[in-house]
Parts: structure tokens; sequence; C-alpha cells
């Protein structure tokens, strides 16, 4: 009798995981939208600068666009994984043993990486690398800003007092 509750547990448990992957996932959608925005704003000032020869300038704008573009492969990696976690958090405890075994071997195949062992990664694991994804987005997000606001404070203590 105790097996089947374990199993419900254990069904519940990675089903959670799945969720709070497939959460994160979406989350990055979110993040992506205003990394667009903060590259468009930091395009912006730049392009309004009476002092684009500055060389902080150039510089602020290349990091702000490195950034960006670090933010925009993070939402690419993490909307790939999106429907994924989302149809593992449909299926069962029991099930799901077999579909990352499919996975990683769809995985192994397309990419010409190695051959997925015998043993899948657990959920746990595969949620850390979807948070370890969605931190790396969320610092590119946050050094865009800071690049963002460089800008607006070099440009304000350029501007000439009226």
């Amino acid at each position: 009798m105790t097996a089947p509750a374990r199993m419900d547990a254990d069904s519940m448990e990675a089903s959670g995981f799945a969720l709070g992957g497939a959460a994160l996932c979406e989350t990055a959608r979110t993040l992506d939208g205003w990394s667009r925005l903060l590259a468009l704003a930091t395009l912006l000032a730049w392009w309004v600068s009476p002092f684009i020869r500055d060389t902080r300038f150039s510089v602020l704008l290349v990091v702000g666009l490195v950034l960006a573009v670090g933010a925009a492969c993070h939402a690419l990696r993490l909307s790939f994984d999106h429907p994924v976690f989302t149809k593992w958090s449909k299926l069962d405890a029991g099930e799901l043993p077999q579909a990352f075994s499919t996975f990683d071997g769809m995985l192994a195949r397309t990419f010409g990486k190695k051959s997925p062992s015998e043993d899948p990664r657990p959920m746990s694991e595969r949620l850390a690398g979807v948070r370890r994804l969605f931190v790396r987005q969320l610092v590119c997000v946050a050094g865009q800003t800071v690049v963002l606001f460089a800008f607006l404070a070099i440009l304000i203590s350029k501007t000439p007092n009226a």
C-alpha cells in the first residue's frame, strides 16, 4: 500500500520540478522583452548623444550590445526548454525515465554529443540547469540596466546647466 503512495509523491515532486522549470522558461520571455527594450534605449542614448566620439560611449555601447546578445541567447535556449518542461510536468513519475532517455537520445543525435548514459539525470538536475540559464540571463539584463544608467549619468554630467 505504501508503494502507490510513494509513486504519487515522486510523481508530484517531479511534476512540481517540471512546472517550476516551465515557469522559469516562461519568465525568461518577459526578461527577453525587457532586454530588447534596454538594448533599444541604449542605442537611442548613444545615437542622441553629441559625444559619440567619446570612448566611454563606444565602450558602453559595445558592452550593452554584448549583454543584449547574451540575454537573447539565453532566452532562445530557455524557449526551447519551455515546451519540454511543460510536457514533462504532465507525465507520471514512472514515465519520466523513458521520456528523459528519449529526449537525451534526440539531443545526442541532433547535436552530435556523446550518447546518454543508461541512468538519465533526475528532474532536480535538469531544473538546476534551467535555473542556471535563467540566472545568467538575469545577470545580462541587470548589466544592460547598469549600462543604460551609466549612459544617462554621463549624459547628465556633460549637459550644460541652463
